[in-house]
Protein backbone atom coordinates (compact mmCIF):
# COMPACT_ATOMS: atom_id res chain seq x y z
CA UNK A 1 0.00 0.00 0.00
CA UNK A 2 1.50 3.12 -1.01
CA UNK A 3 2.10 6.36 1.19
CA UNK A 4 -1.06 8.15 -0.07
CA UNK A 5 -3.43 5.65 0.42
CA UNK A 6 -2.35 5.30 4.15
CA UNK A 7 -2.84 8.65 5.00
CA UNK A 8 -6.46 8.78 3.17
CA UNK A 9 -7.32 5.13 5.38
CA UNK A 10 -6.21 6.97 8.51
CA UNK A 11 -8.00 10.13 7.72
CA UNK A 12 -10.93 8.03 6.88
CA UNK A 13 -10.82 6.27 10.24
CA UNK A 14 -9.85 9.30 12.31
CA UNK A 15 -13.17 11.15 11.33
CA UNK A 16 -16.33 10.59 13.84
CA UNK A 17 -18.98 8.48 13.06
CA UNK A 18 -21.58 11.39 12.46
CA UNK A 19 -19.14 13.64 10.52
CA UNK A 20 -21.62 13.16 7.84
CA UNK A 21 -24.51 15.03 9.80
CA UNK A 22 -25.73 15.09 13.77
CA UNK A 23 -28.56 13.26 14.70
CA UNK A 24 -29.68 13.84 18.64
CA UNK A 25 -32.57 10.77 18.63
CA UNK A 26 -30.26 7.81 17.66
CA UNK A 27 -27.71 8.70 20.15
CA UNK A 28 -30.51 9.59 22.71
CA UNK A 29 -31.38 6.00 21.84
CA UNK A 30 -28.32 4.41 23.15
CA UNK A 31 -28.92 3.29 26.70
CA UNK A 32 -25.69 4.26 28.08
CA UNK A 33 -25.93 7.88 26.72
CA UNK A 34 -29.50 7.71 28.73
CA UNK A 35 -27.79 6.78 31.78
CA UNK A 36 -24.88 9.19 31.62
CA UNK A 37 -27.04 11.98 30.90
CA UNK A 38 -29.30 10.78 33.88
CA UNK A 39 -26.34 10.70 36.26
CA UNK A 40 -25.10 13.95 35.22
CA UNK A 41 -28.12 15.91 35.50
CA UNK A 42 -28.55 14.22 39.35
CA UNK A 43 -24.75 15.81 39.78
CA UNK A 44 -25.76 19.18 38.88
CA UNK A 45 -28.40 18.97 40.98
CA UNK A 46 -26.09 17.74 44.18
CA UNK A 47 -22.86 19.74 43.37
CA UNK A 48 -24.56 22.86 41.42
CA UNK A 49 -21.93 23.32 38.50
CA UNK A 50 -21.93 22.26 34.98
CA UNK A 51 -20.97 18.49 33.93
CA UNK A 52 -19.60 17.31 30.62
CA UNK A 53 -19.63 14.11 28.75
CA UNK A 54 -17.88 12.94 25.52
CA UNK A 55 -19.08 10.02 23.60
CA UNK A 56 -17.40 7.68 21.41
CA UNK A 57 -18.94 4.98 19.09
CA UNK A 58 -18.43 2.71 22.54
CA UNK A 59 -17.28 4.71 25.19
CA UNK A 60 -18.95 7.49 27.56
CA UNK A 61 -16.19 9.57 29.63
CA UNK A 62 -16.95 12.47 32.16
CA UNK A 63 -15.10 15.43 30.86
CA UNK A 64 -15.42 17.55 34.18
CA UNK A 65 -17.61 19.96 36.26
CA UNK A 66 -17.40 23.14 37.60
CA UNK A 67 -18.43 27.00 36.57
CA UNK A 68 -17.32 26.54 33.20
CA UNK A 69 -17.04 23.32 31.55
CA UNK A 70 -13.97 23.60 28.79
CA UNK A 71 -14.53 21.21 26.37
CA UNK A 72 -11.88 21.30 23.86
CA UNK A 73 -8.51 20.06 25.12
CA UNK A 74 -9.18 16.56 26.66
CA UNK A 75 -12.02 14.97 24.59
CA UNK A 76 -10.62 11.97 23.11
CA UNK A 77 -9.82 11.50 19.25
CA UNK A 78 -12.78 9.04 18.92
CA UNK A 79 -15.38 11.75 20.11
CA UNK A 80 -18.66 11.62 18.50
CA UNK A 81 -20.40 14.27 20.76
CA UNK A 82 -20.25 15.94 23.78
CA UNK A 83 -22.84 16.66 26.30
CA UNK A 84 -23.04 19.60 28.20
CA UNK A 85 -25.23 19.93 30.86
CA UNK A 86 -26.58 23.12 32.95
CA UNK A 87 -27.21 22.85 36.70
CA UNK A 88 -30.04 25.77 37.18
CA UNK A 89 -33.49 26.11 35.75
CA UNK A 90 -33.31 28.82 33.07
CA UNK A 91 -29.98 27.75 31.99
CA UNK A 92 -31.55 26.06 29.04
CA UNK A 93 -29.90 27.80 26.26
CA UNK A 94 -25.87 27.72 25.36
CA UNK A 95 -24.27 30.42 26.65
CA UNK A 96 -21.47 32.77 24.64
CA UNK A 97 -18.80 31.02 25.94
CA UNK A 98 -20.37 27.62 25.87
CA UNK A 99 -20.68 28.47 21.94
CA UNK A 100 -17.05 29.50 21.19
CA UNK A 101 -16.15 26.56 23.27
CA UNK A 102 -17.67 24.48 20.50
CA UNK A 103 -16.46 26.63 17.73
CA UNK A 104 -12.80 26.26 18.86
CA UNK A 105 -13.74 22.14 19.36
CA UNK A 106 -14.36 21.97 15.76
CA UNK A 107 -11.07 22.97 14.80
CA UNK A 108 -9.57 19.95 16.62
CA UNK A 109 -11.90 17.67 16.18
CA UNK A 110 -14.58 18.40 13.11
CA UNK A 111 -17.89 16.76 12.69
CA UNK A 112 -18.09 16.48 16.87
CA UNK A 113 -21.95 16.63 17.41
CA UNK A 114 -22.66 19.49 20.48
CA UNK A 115 -25.46 19.71 22.84
CA UNK A 116 -25.88 21.89 25.59
CA UNK A 117 -28.85 19.91 28.27
CA UNK A 118 -31.06 22.35 30.70
CA UNK A 119 -34.12 22.84 32.60
CA UNK A 120 -36.52 24.79 31.40
CA UNK A 121 -38.66 26.94 34.25
CA UNK A 122 -40.99 24.25 34.03
CA UNK A 123 -38.55 21.67 35.29
CA UNK A 124 -38.72 20.27 31.67
CA UNK A 125 -34.84 18.94 30.40
CA UNK A 126 -33.86 20.73 27.11
CA UNK A 127 -31.67 19.94 24.66
CA UNK A 128 -29.64 22.36 22.35
CA UNK A 129 -27.65 21.78 19.44
CA UNK A 130 -24.55 24.09 18.82
CA UNK A 131 -23.04 24.25 15.25
CA UNK A 132 -19.82 24.25 14.02
CA UNK A 133 -20.48 28.27 12.84
CA UNK A 134 -21.96 28.99 16.55
CA UNK A 135 -25.71 28.98 15.43
CA UNK A 136 -27.93 27.55 18.22
CA UNK A 137 -31.13 24.78 17.68
CA UNK A 138 -33.88 23.70 19.58
CA UNK A 139 -33.69 20.03 19.58
CA UNK A 140 -36.09 19.07 22.04
CA UNK A 141 -37.52 17.84 25.39
CA UNK A 142 -35.53 14.81 26.66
Amino acid sequence: MNRSWILVFALFTAMPVFAQGCDYNALSKREDIRYAIDEAYRETVLDETEHGLSVGPHTIEKQGSGEQVHITFHLPMDTIAFFHIHPRAGWNRPSPFDISEVIRLQKILPGVCSYVLGRDYGGRRTVFEIFPNGSVEWVGIL
